[in-house]
């Protein structure tokens, strides 16, 4: 899966989770924020460490269909029981976008510099 396929399933989820969070209005505490971002950051730095292997998995569409489908139950839990769980994995969503977008400026400065 390229990065294009990775941002479009990542916002297939966000987009919903925000909705989420604006008709549930749980409360948005630093803390919770700074999870659902430190999460991401950890997880994203643990797989450079064994990013073949990562990139293998994570190209299988079952992976791919669990990992959608976990993100919904978190919503449902959200919703139903706890609303930050809402907001932690939301931020940790757009901490994902943001580390994919910084990935893609930085291969394409890479790329302008190797052209010139």
């Amino acid at each position: 899966m390229g990065r294009r396929q990775d941002a479009a399933l990542t916002l297939l989820v966000a987009v919903p989770m925000a909705l989420l969070v604006v008709l549930v209005r749980p409360p948005i505490r630093v803390q919770t924020v700074a999870l659902g971002v430190t999460a991401v950051l950890v997880l994203e730095g643990a797989s450079l460490l064994v990013r073949s292997a990562v990139r293998n998995y994570w190209e299988r569409s079952l992976v791919q269909g669990v990992a959608v489908v976990s993100v919904g139950v978190l919503a449902a839990v959200g919703v139903f029981v706890e609303g930050e769980l809402l907001v932690a994995v939301l931020s940790g969503l757009v901490t994902y976008l943001a580390v994919l977008a910084v990935v893609v400026s930085l291969d394409r400065r890479t790329t302008r510099r190797d052209n010139s």
